[in-house]
């Protein structure tokens, strides 16, 4: 019973993280975006986002952030549901820091 209960719970975090992204599209570009940035700009930073022996964050994911709303990604991480792509969200909220960009307290 317990199993079922995880299942359903990644099945209803997978379709609001899902809703999320697809709310926050734009319908004039192709891409989605996430926190004013495209998905495509934030797989950069994904190999410093995931462990357990994360990369150091490249500089395309430091431009990346640079321009993004780093409020919106605190709510994303923060969120009780798990983040996209196995996504460690403590290792993603060290990522302004060691881009050397002002980040919120998330």
């Amino acid at each position: 019973m317990e199993s079922r209960l995880k299942i359903a719970f990644a099945m209803a975090s997978f379709l609001v993280i899902l809703t999320a992204v697809a709310a926050t599209s734009t319908a004039d570009e192709n891409q989605l975006k996430v926190c004013g940035v495209s998905l495509s700009q934030l797989m950069t930073c994904l190999p410093a986002a995931k462990g357990p022996n994360p990369a150091p964050p490249s500089p395309d994911c430091c431009k990346t952030l640079s321009s993004a709303d780093l409020k919106c990604f605190c709510k994303f991480l923060n969120s009780p549901n798990p983040p996209p792509f196995g996504v460690d969200p403590k290792l993603a909220k060290q990522l302004p820091q060691k881009c050397k960009l002002a980040a919120p307290a998330c």
